[in-house]
């Protein structure tokens, strides 16, 4: 009678795992795949996002902010003309002769402010919103023109 061999159980337990290992790496080698492709999908969208927020930084910083420098500039300047033009009609009442050459000047700061801006890129709907501006400004140029010929005894130069 022959003699049967017991199987060793842990012969058993490593032949199965012989049996299973291609299955073992392709299932740890697909983990790994799907992994590293996750991880270069997120990078190239979040380096697709991050271009796109540095495309608009740099439109504001190239751009909006010196536009807004200039525009601040001329609204200054407007400021200025305004409590100039008060002054000038004021000592005008009160009889007192008073250079114009400040209120000129100041007319210029504005007009070189607004040139400035006028000559960088604009936004969409920027030049809209220019047009009520620059009526706005044509009038101011007419009522200063009137303020100034009602002072006309204030003649320039005079201090």
């Amino acid at each position: 009678m022959a003699m049967r061999r017991r199987k060793d159980p842990a012969r058993a337990k490593f032949s199965l795992m012989l049996e299973r290992l291609p299955s073992i790496l392709l299932s740890l080698f697909a983990a790994f795949f799907v992994a590293i492709a996750s991880f270069v999908i997120s990078a190239g969208y979040a380096e697709h996002r991050a271009a796109e927020i540095d495309a608009a930084a740099m439109s504001l910083a190239e751009n909006a902010t010196p536009s807004i420098m200039h525009l601040a500039a001329a609204r200054a300047e407007l400021r200025h003309t305004q409590a100039l033009l008060s002054d000038l009609v004021n000592d005008a009442a009160l009889g007192r002769p008073r250079d114009r050459h400040e209120l000129d000047e100041a007319r210029d700061n504005l007009s070189r402010s607004i040139d400035v801006y006028l000559g960088m890129p604009v936004y969409p709907g920027e030049l809209k919103q220019w047009q009520t501006v620059a009526q706005a400004l044509g009038k101011l140029d007419l009522d200063t023109g009137r303020v100034l010929s009602l002072v006309a005894p204030c003649r320039s130069g005079a201090t």
